[in-house]
């Protein structure tokens, strides 16, 4: 598991962790415990291939940009779009949570994932996702940085 944290991952979840201390909200936050159940049950739904479920998880309005730099996806409509373009990217997946860290209403999560590509290749991979919650435990925005090139065919050239 130590090597799973080296070179950019490593940095990344620092830099975020290091937010989360700096930004966490003056107001009433949810307790670590629910955010902590929420976040379980995101990765749970995911690994399950079950949309509804991870769907469910997140406030009206939400917005995801996963991964960075993609266009943000806001909207219950618009996740469940975008999670119908992930579940055809696989056959099957399996996320495991490596380290959470909650600070206020916001958590930082590095995560694994081994699946198995719609064209029958298996991968492994690798990311962080920053999520922040209402007052209720409900995502609100979430952040995904991860490399989804590993999901591309391999070039024949």
């Amino acid at each position: 598991m130590a090597n799973i944290m080296k070179g950019w991952t490593r940095r990344v979840l620092l830099g975020a962790m290091a937010a989360l201390v700096a930004a966490s909200a003056a107001t009433a936050a949810p307790a670590a415990a629910s955010i902590e159940e929420t976040v379980r049950s995101y990765w749970s739904a995911l690994s399950a291939m079950e949309p509804e479920k991870a769907l469910a998880l997140f406030a009206d309005g939400a917005e995801s940009i996963d991964p960075w730099g993609a266009p943000p996806v806001v909207g219950t409509e618009a996740r469940r779009q975008a999670y119908a373009g992930l579940s055809g990217a696989f056959r099957g997946v399996t996320f495991s949570v490596v380290r959470l860290k909650i600070t206020g209403d916001r958590a930082a999560v590095a995560w694994t994932a081994d699946a198995t590509t719609a064209d029958g290749r298996r991968v492994s991979f690798d990311g962080i996702d920053v999520f922040e919650f209402d007052e209720d435990a409900m995502i609100t925005r979430q952040w995904g940085y991860w490399d989804p090139t590993i999901l591309m065919p391999p070039r024949s050239d």
